[in-house]
């Protein structure tokens, strides 16, 4: 059954992106998708280079002040992911990338993380 539900994922997230990318080229033309495209990449490379940056070294401030990073591993994960998914080519990709940039996401997300997630100290 994982087998299956995966090989519906890994060809119809394809044909969806495709099928959206034929519905805005319809709408708004050939230039101005593949301008919105451009745009988001240049957008997700930016977001990696600066808020995935800083975000890392709040990771890195709270393990050097003995706090568990989970609030800042959860939004440098986020914003990985964001920008990762704006590089990516395509409409729906951009959405849930846009989606993981909003604080009320990121908020939801690291509560789900801090949940699941057991922390060990590893201190000698």
């Amino acid at each position: 059954m994982a087998r299956l539900v995966s090989l519906i994922v890994f060809l119809g997230f394809p044909i969806a992106e495709i099928a959206v990318f034929i519905m805005v080229g319809s709408a708004i033309g050939v230039l101005p998708t593949i301008a919105l495209i451009i745009l988001s990449a240049v957008l997700g490379l930016t977001l990696l280079r600066n808020r995935g940056l800083s975000a890392l070294s709040r990771v890195r401030a709270d393990l050097e002040n003995d706090r568990v990073p989970a609030d800042a591993l959860a939004e440098a994960m986020s914003v990985a992911i964001a920008g990762i998914l704006l590089i990516i080519p395509g409409f729906i990709t951009d959405t849930i990338g846009l989606l993981l940039l909003l604080p009320g996401v990121r908020r939801g997300l690291g509560r789900k993380m801090s949940r699941s997630t057991t922390f060990v100290d590893a201190t000698f």
